[in-house]
């Protein structure tokens, strides 16, 4: 039998998870790298959300985003934020980041940075913070 050294890095319940995906995107370095889709996956995965499932479930298709690739972050926020999407603030902020997200063409090209910078961002604001880069660039 042979002995192998595996790299394991533990991380509390407490961390946000905003900083989970933030180190699964950092270690995604090396080997087979994991599509956002995953590492987001395996973000909501420490809480037992199955993001594939809830995903399936919803009437998402290309046909409903200029850019379908809006559609990952857009979940992502939806699950964080859960029934509070639903307050009228908060629904407007999400419309207004996702206009500023199709009309600043903001998805039309490499997306992965701007997965995180957009939740994270969006997360921010939506506490009261500034508003996301995506708006502010818009």
């Amino acid at each position: 039998m042979g002995n192998y050294k595996v790299p394991v890095i533990t991380l509390s319940h407490q961390i946000p998870k905003e900083a989970v995906c933030q180190v699964f995107e950092n270690v995604n370095t090396g080997g087979v790298s994991l599509t956002v889709f995953e590492l987001i996956t395996a973000t909501f995965a420490a809480d037992n959300f199955e993001l594939r499932k809830d995903w399936d479930k919803r009437i998402f298709s290309p046909r409903d985003l200029p850019y379908s690739t809006q559609l990952i972050p857009l979940s992502v926020l939806f699950a964080i934020l859960k029934n509070k999407s639903f307050d009228g603030t908060i629904r407007d902020k999400i419309s207004q980041w996702y206009w500023c997200g199709v009309f600043g063409e903001m998805y039309g090209g490499a997306n992965e940075s701007r997965y995180v910078s957009d939740v994270t961002g969006m997360m921010n604001w939506i506490r009261g913070n500034e508003e996301p880069d995506t708006i502010a660039r818009a």
